[in-house]
């Protein structure tokens, strides 16, 4: 699993939405509710992670790519941007 950790600014800017879409034109498009739920749980010394599945995966059609909210190393919530 290819891990990175982001900023809030970071992972708005990744994920635009759909901008010619005035319904979608939020950062994270469709699931812009589940990104303010997270970015609300956040707390001081969270981190966010940038995540995407081996290639092995989106070969054999169970890829995913999406930010998770760690703390203390444990996810504490996820969105799922993209899977296969």
């Amino acid at each position: 699993m290819d891990r990175r950790a982001i900023t809030i600014e970071q992972a708005e800017a990744e994920n635009p939405g759909v901008p010619s879409v005035p319904a979608l034109a939020k950062p994270f498009g469709g699931v812009n509710g589940q990104w303010e739920r997270l970015k609300a749980v956040m707390r001081p010394g969270d981190d966010l992670v940038a995540f995407n599945s081996p290639i092995e995966s989106w070969r054999a059609f169970c890829g995913r790519r999406g930010v998770a909210l760690v703390r203390d190393g444990e996810t504490v919530m996820e969105i799922v941007t993209m899977l296969n």
